[in-house]
């Protein structure tokens, strides 16, 4: 199981998906993180990853290829806004 520490785009999620070693993939910038599909490396999770209470808190943004890249990363700018307010 390895994490690659990568912008994630479209053409880096499928250009890795064929490499067995790496289960995901995660954005340095904005704690996205994108999760291979253990049955179909063709699919994946996206989670945005976030630090509160001394705890660290995972939410699902949507799957993939359902949703791109670039909707996810829109997505983290919302949930971030979304959670400074409470």
């Amino acid at each position: 199981m390895k994490t690659l520490v990568l912008p994630i785009s479209n053409a880096a999620i499928i250009e890795h998906k064929n490499s067995v070693t790496v289960t995901r993939i995660r954005d340095p910038k904005t704690s996205l993180i994108l999760v291979y599909s253990t049955v179909n490396r063709d699919k994946g999770c996206f989670y945005i990853r976030l630090y509160q209470n001394k705890k660290d808190k995972f939410i699902k943004i949507g799957k993939f290829p359902g949703i791109s890249a670039k909707v996810a990363q829109q997505a983290v700018k919302n949930i971030r806004r979304r959670e400074d307010h409470f």
